[in-house]
């Protein structure tokens, strides 16, 4: 190889580094009144603590008591626009990524958390949850412009000293279709909070919805492929120059595709 198209080489690896470095990684946590602060700090830490990104930003919402429903775009309740976008520019997690851009950074929305499946017409209505729930994906993607992202999704649970038999029937029916729902989508995980300490039917405690975001962290820490390597990109052997992740970055509002 002559010298100067090593250089080159090298200069673009070292262009591409730089504007890995400068991407935060997004996520957003929410659902109903499990997705806590608590839960959703449990997960920020596990990230951080990973060392996988440079900086992460973690949008966090949670509406006590909603239904899936309330999420799909248009529906009186209006989440899906208060959390993620709206016309009007007021989504949080819109504002969010808007703050990024204005600030002169790069960011990469890199997956979503969710904790949600309590409300009755929810456990009831199982097939219906996960439409919801998929449509309200299909609305995120669209909306990002970018449908190279995961989720884990929580498979609630119901504790049984406080719950009756209908309940727990239908909550074991929701849980049913939620596996099955994360085991055909090569974009969905689990994280499964049976087993974690609860204070009522449904409510996990401060430290157990920290833990338990800890562990929702994990699954998806535990799927994030090794960092592409200069060697791979541009078929070059020996330079050994980590370029971290290829997935899509934005800046001013547009994607740039580094694969």
């Amino acid at each position: 190889m002559k010298r100067s198209q090593l250089v080159s080489i090298l200069a673009a690896v070292t262009a591409m580094s730089c504007e890995s470095a400068a991407s935060v990684a997004v996520f957003f946590v929410g659902g109903q009144s499990n997705a806590t602060a608590s839960y959703s700090n449990g997960i920020t830490a596990a990230l951080q603590a990973s060392n996988l990104y440079e900086e992460v930003l973690v949008v966090h919402a949670n509406h006590s008591g909603s239904p899936s429903y309330y999420w799909k775009k248009g529906n009186a309740a209006g989440l899906y626009e208060a959390d993620f976008f709206s016309a009007t520019g007021t989504g949080r997690l819109q504002q969010e990524l808007a703050n990024l851009t204005l600030a002169g950074k790069t960011y990469d929305f890199s997956g979503l958390f969710w904790f949600q499946g309590e409300a009755t017409s929810d456990r009831t209505k199982p097939a219906e949850w996960q439409a919801n729930f998929q449509g309200m994906l299909s609305n995120l993607r669209q909306d990002l412009g970018d449908s190279n992202w995961k989720y884990v999704v929580t498979a609630i649970d119901a504790n049984a000293a406080f719950a009756d038999e209908a309940t727990v029937q239908s909550t074991d029916a929701l849980r049913s279709v939620v596996y099955s729902m994360v085991a055909t989508d090569p974009h969905g995980l689990l994280a499964d909070s049976r087993g974690y300490t609860r204070t009522d039917t449904w409510h996990l405690t401060t430290s157990e919805g920290h833990r338990f975001g800890g562990h929702s962290a994990a699954v998806f820490i535990a799927s994030v492929p090794e960092p592409a390597t200069a060697a791979r990109l541009f078929g070059v052997v020996g330079l050994g120059l980590a370029v971290g992740s290829t997935r899509s970055r934005y800046r001013a509002g547009g994607r740039v595709n580094l694969a």
